[in-house]
């Protein structure tokens, strides 16, 4: 269920939050805002040689360029899906890059207090119901083609990638063996994420799932492989999906040079997405250390973010060459 915002005053603070008029905000604003919020001065802003110096300042703390965030911020208030969509009571330019922010450097509470001068339930509830919009934009931003790929029968890249998480508490088992992660050697849940072979996007997003459960067995079991064969599709992947032949394929021995070339940068250009994903330290960096849903809303959230960064200014290469 959906949290609605909170002011300070519920915590017996003082002075009353800002309520942003629904304006376009653009990518230049945005990038002053957020430096200033990151405590640059107007002065050390203007002193930056070149644009781009800004514009990786801004990226370092909030995982992605100005036009990103300024897109995002526009279209949750244009957008006519129900969960993403803001009333202009909500708007605020402070929490909504806050949680950027979070999203980015994953602090604790106590650190974004600190850093943003609010009490710690006020930002904990504000951030989540931005990231709640923005996960919900998944709806018009990660999506199936609707022409289905026309004739093509390659059409995506498959891999599975997982994240390390705090152990779920399970009475029965201290260490529950379906939630291991051998990419961390400890408590994991993965996400089976498919990119469009013609287009730099993410084109299918499933899970979370735990970790223990092999990515072969998440392709046969929870949707994917089903979908191929009633599209008459298929899809690029590692030697993980070995046993699927009709529906996979992967690099082998017998390919010529510019087939296992395709597969290779098929493989490289997809590995180059989940590392994207994973500059956003709550995902990337350590454990996610929050309980229930939040692994999920954080993730799809981040995805969302990095498919609008593959489309304004950072694309994946070209698979075809």
């Amino acid at each position: 269920m959906e949290q609605h915002p909170e002011s300070d005053t519920a915590d017996g603070e003082e002075g009353e939050e800002e309520e942003e008029v629904g304006v376009i905000w653009t990518p230049q604003e945005i990038l002053c805002h957020g430096l200033q919020m990151m405590h640059y001065t107007e002065k050390r802003i203007k002193r930056a040689k070149t644009a781009g110096t800004n514009v990786k300042r801004f990226r370092i703390h909030f995982g992605c360029n100005p036009a990103v965030c300024a897109q995002i911020w526009e279209d949750l208030q244009k957008t006519t899906i129900d969960g993403a969509q803001i009333d202009e009571k909500d708007l605020n330019k402070d929490y909504f890059l806050g949680t950027f922010y979070f999203l980015k450097r994953y602090p604790t509470e106590e650190e974004r207090e600190a850093k943003f001068d609010r009490s710690q339930k006020t930002i904990r509830t504000w951030h989540w119901f931005y990231i709640q919009k923005i996960q919900a934009l998944k709806e018009a931003k990660i999506k199936w083609p609707d022409d289905n790929f026309g004739s093509d029968i390659w059409v995506m890249s498959v891999d599975g990638v997982h994240c390390a998480v705090n152990e779920p508490k399970d009475d029965d088992l201290p260490k529950n063996p379906k939630n291991y992660s051998h990419k961390y050697n400890a408590a994991g849940k993965s996400y089976e994420l498919g990119i469009s072979l013609s287009e730099s996007k993410l084109i299918w997003m499933n899970g979370p799932f735990d970790a223990g459960e092999s990515d072969i067995t998440i392709f046969r079991n929870r949707g994917l492989m089903e979908k191929l064969e009633q599209e008459g599709k298929r899809v690029i992947a590692d030697k993980g999906y070995r046993g699927e032949p009709e529906d996979c394929s992967f690099a082998i021995s017998i390919d010529d040079i510019d087939v296992a070339k395709f597969k290779s940068r098929a493989r490289f250009r997809h590995e180059r997405f989940n590392g994207m994903i994973k500059t956003f330290d709550c995902i990337g960096k350590g454990r996610f250390r929050h309980p229930g849903n939040r692994f999920k809303g954080c993730f799809e959230a981040v995805c969302v973010i990095t498919q609008y960064q593959t489309e304004l200014g950072m694309p994946l290469f070209d698979v075809y060459i």
